[in-house]
């Protein structure tokens, strides 16, 4: 768990444990949503599929 801890910890991230009634542990681990930045070299799914297609050009 102290490894799961410094993992969320260090991604801004957040962990819930808990006990089940008929034994157990339950572990949940939720990360935020990454924020998709366009690079430079991003390409646009739309002029691929195109260009597949023959229709424009990149």
């Amino acid at each position: 768990m102290s490894i799961v801890a410094a993992v969320v910890a260090a991604h801004g991230s957040r962990v819930l444990a808990r006990t089940r009634p008929q034994g157990g542990l339950t572990v949940e681990v939720g990360f935020p949503a990454p924020t998709l930045t366009p690079t430079p070299y991003a390409v646009d799914v739309m002029d691929v599929q195109k260009e597949r297609q023959g229709v424009g050009s990149l």
